[in-house]
Order: structure tokens, then C-alpha cells, then sequence
């Protein structure tokens, strides 16, 4: 009996010896790759958000460009006084 025992243990820490077996969860992968491709589809959504922010930036600074062509910079009218005068009326929000 002890025999057989050592017998089986041997057989068993044998078969335990030999190259291990891959372990693949295919619903996991799946689920994996469909969150990368969503990853992805937002970071197109997020540069696509981003080249509309600065074509209305370049738009807003042509405007502005025009309107110094045409009127002219207004700084000057203005004096340097009107700097300091606007940041002490509006805060620090300048």
C-alpha cells in the first residue's frame, strides 16, 4: 500500500513536471479589443473637438485682425492708464 502511494505521488509530480497548459479567456479579449476601439473612437471625437476650436480661433483672430486693419490698434487712444484701471475694476481677471 505505501508502495502504490509513492507509486501514484511519483506519477503525479511527474505529470505535474511536464510544459503548462495556455489559458485564454476569448470573452476577455473580445471585451478588451471593443473597449480599445472605443478608446479610440473617443480620441478621434477628442482631435476633431479640438481642430473646430482652433478653426474658431483662427477664425476670431482674423476677425480681430480685420477690425485693427480697419479702425485701427485702440491701445493708444486709450493712454497707458487704462490697463491698470481695467485690472483694478475687473480683478485679476486679466
Amino acid at each position: 500500500m505505501k508502495a502504490l502511494t509513492t507509486l501514484l505521488l511519483a506519477v503525479g509530480l511527474m505529470t505535474a513536471a511536464h510544459a503548462q497548459y495556455v489559458v485564454t479567456n476569448p470573452i476577455s479579449d473580445v471585451l478588451e479589443e471593443i473597449m480599445h476601439v472605443e478608446d479610440i473612437a473617443k480620441t478621434v471625437e477628442m482631435i476633431n473637438n479640438q481642430v473646430q476650436q482652433i478653426n474658431a480661433l483662427t477664425q476670431q483672430l482674423q476677425q480681430i485682425q480685420a477690425y485693427v486693419k480697419a479702425f485701427g490698434d485702440p491701445e493708444p487712444s486709450f493712454g497707458r492708464g487704462v490697463k491698470p484701471r481695467l485690472k483694478a475694476a475687473l480683478g485679476s481677471t486679466l
